[in-house]
């Protein structure tokens, strides 16, 4: 039995997740009549399952290790990570507030209840959470959501201070610098912005996100051929990047191609129909 508890919990990642699932599967069929040891192996199962992509059957193991231990908080975590990549964000919440409830130092589970406020557009509600979670562990991770939060409101300058504070405790994460040089090019520091992103580019070339943000840095210089350059490149590494799409549509249409943006524009918003809202806040129109 301990060589199927040690796949079922597979701490060290040495097992497969089909490993892990027969281990769990068999620790379940001996351990009936010991609901604890019950919910950790059907919590086990639940997050081989999710690594496998297998969300629904990963629910229902949830579901299970919940109802033989409802005061077991990994399960209500890992069940809301599921909602969460579904874009079910209401359940997600629901999941970690129980999740916090009986684990009020739960970093993990602010952070990610923080991420579906944020996905929700309540972006205040996302703050207070990274807040609570940087009082509890300040680490490079939470500085950087939290600065992108506050990007999304339109308060560049306290997210140009997260991501400093994120790029002081992990100096070499060029995600970081992209993230600064967008709040910079947002905010009009242009000159700056360029150097971030130039800078993070020079770490991972080709970069469709890291592409993305310098495109939009000159886009906002009105360096529309170096715009246009930096939006192909993403869009050939990402065909599906929406603000890629959209703001190659709008360089095309102030390069004098309206249809060519026009069809960019179409395109963009039919992928995700908040980021012409998106980028209007930041001053990027068609």
């Amino acid at each position: 039995m301990s060589q199927h508890w040690a796949r079922c919990l597979n701490e060290q990642e040495a097992f497969t997740a089909d490993q892990s699932i027969e281990g769990c599967t068999a620790v379940i069929q001996a351990a009936r009549g010991v609901p604890a040891k019950l919910a950790i192996a059907f919590n086990s199962r639940g997050n081989s399952h999710a690594a496998k992509d297998q969300p629904d059957r990963a629910i229902e193991d949830y579901d299970q290790a919940i109802r033989l231990n409802p005061n077991y908080a990994a399960p209500h975590h890992n069940r809301g990570g599921v909602y969460l990549d579904r874009a079910q964000y209401d359940r997600a919440i629901q999941d970690f507030d129980q999740a916090i409830r009986l684990n009020p130092n739960d970093v993990l589970s602010l952070v990610y209840r923080g991420l579906a406020w944020h996905r929700k557009g309540q972006y205040d509600r996302a703050i207070q959470d990274y807040d609570q979670a940087i009082g509890l562990d300040p680490s490079a991770l939470v500085f950087s959501i939290r600065g992108t939060s506050y990007s999304a409101k339109g308060q560049y300058d306290r997210a140009i201070q997260d991501f400093d504070q994120a790029l002081r405790l992990k100096p070499n994460e060029a995600v970081l610098l992209s993230d600064r040089c967008y709040a910079k090019a947002s905010a009009g520091a242009l000159a700056a912005a360029l150097a971030d992103c130039n800078e993070a580019l020079r770490r991972m070339p080709g970069h469709a996100d890291f592409l993305d943000s310098r495109g939009f840095t000159y886009l906002k210089m009105r360096e529309l051929p170096q715009a246009l350059a930096d939006y192909d490149a993403a869009l050939k590494v990402d065909p599906g990047q929406a603000t890629a799409l959209f703001g190659r549509g709008v360089v095309r249409r102030q390069m004098g191609d309206v249809s060519g943006g026009d069809a960019d524009i179409a395109a963009a918003i039919a992928i995700d129909a908040s980021v012409a809202g998106r980028l209007a806040r930041r001053g990027v129109v068609p």
